[in-house]
Protein backbone atom coordinates (compact mmCIF):
# COMPACT_ATOMS: atom_id res chain seq x y z
CA UNK A 1 0.00 0.00 0.00
CA UNK A 2 1.55 3.32 -0.66
CA UNK A 3 2.05 5.84 1.74
CA UNK A 4 -0.90 8.51 2.40
CA UNK A 5 1.73 11.54 3.58
CA UNK A 6 1.87 13.11 0.53
CA UNK A 7 -2.31 13.81 0.05
CA UNK A 8 -2.54 14.96 3.94
CA UNK A 9 -2.91 18.78 2.96
CA UNK A 10 -5.42 17.65 0.55
CA UNK A 11 -7.35 15.09 1.51
CA UNK A 12 -11.44 15.22 2.11
CA UNK A 13 -14.06 12.77 2.15
CA UNK A 14 -14.86 12.65 -1.92
CA UNK A 15 -10.57 12.57 -2.41
CA UNK A 16 -9.70 10.17 -5.01
CA UNK A 17 -6.41 9.72 -4.01
CA UNK A 18 -7.04 7.78 -1.18
CA UNK A 19 -7.93 3.85 -2.33
CA UNK A 20 -8.10 2.50 1.72
CA UNK A 21 -11.28 2.09 2.89
CA UNK A 22 -9.94 2.23 5.95
CA UNK A 23 -9.93 5.48 5.63
CA UNK A 24 -12.81 6.49 3.77
CA UNK A 25 -14.67 9.07 5.84
CA UNK A 26 -11.84 10.41 8.19
CA UNK A 27 -10.47 13.89 8.42
CA UNK A 28 -6.58 14.91 7.92
CA UNK A 29 -6.74 15.31 10.95
CA UNK A 30 -7.84 11.32 11.98
CA UNK A 31 -5.48 9.98 9.25
CA UNK A 32 -2.84 11.91 10.87
CA UNK A 33 -2.91 10.35 14.56
CA UNK A 34 -3.74 6.99 12.94
CA UNK A 35 -0.07 7.05 10.86
CA UNK A 36 1.26 8.53 14.26
CA UNK A 37 0.23 5.76 16.29
CA UNK A 38 1.00 3.37 13.63
CA UNK A 39 4.53 4.17 13.26
CA UNK A 40 4.72 4.24 17.38
CA UNK A 41 3.56 0.75 16.99
CA UNK A 42 5.85 -0.38 14.43
CA UNK A 43 8.94 1.03 16.55
CA UNK A 44 7.45 -0.98 19.61
CA UNK A 45 7.24 -4.31 17.04
CA UNK A 46 10.43 -3.67 15.40
CA UNK A 47 9.42 -4.02 12.27
CA UNK A 48 6.72 -2.31 9.06
CA UNK A 49 2.89 -3.58 9.69
CA UNK A 50 0.46 -2.83 7.12
CA UNK A 51 -2.30 -0.84 8.26
CA UNK A 52 -5.10 -4.43 8.45
CA UNK A 53 -2.02 -5.59 10.65
CA UNK A 54 -2.45 -2.53 13.04
CA UNK A 55 -6.24 -2.23 12.80
CA UNK A 56 -6.10 -5.42 14.34
CA UNK A 57 -3.73 -4.26 16.78
CA UNK A 58 -5.77 -1.68 17.93
CA UNK A 59 -9.01 -3.97 18.32
CA UNK A 60 -7.06 -6.39 19.95
CA UNK A 61 -6.11 -4.33 22.81
CA UNK A 62 -9.35 -2.44 22.78
CA UNK A 63 -11.41 -6.11 23.90
CA UNK A 64 -9.08 -6.26 26.89
CA UNK A 65 -11.28 -6.01 29.97
CA UNK A 66 -10.65 -2.89 32.28
CA UNK A 67 -10.74 -4.03 35.93
CA UNK A 68 -12.29 -1.32 38.20
CA UNK A 69 -12.10 -2.97 41.47
CA UNK A 70 -10.35 -6.47 42.81
CA UNK A 71 -13.01 -8.53 44.87
CA UNK A 72 -11.98 -9.35 48.11
CA UNK A 73 -10.12 -5.66 48.38
CA UNK A 74 -11.94 -3.55 50.66
CA UNK A 75 -10.85 0.09 51.03
CA UNK A 76 -10.39 1.79 54.33
CA UNK A 77 -10.99 5.19 55.21
CA UNK A 78 -8.21 7.78 55.83
CA UNK A 79 -8.09 10.81 58.45
CA UNK A 80 -8.38 12.67 55.87
CA UNK A 81 -11.68 11.86 54.50
CA UNK A 82 -13.56 11.38 58.21
CA UNK A 83 -12.65 14.78 58.71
Amino acid sequence: MPPIHGVLADLTEQSPTVKNKLFKGLTPHDVLMWEEEKMKHQKRVGRKVTDLEFLRHLLVWASYPVVYNKEGVTRTRSTAETR
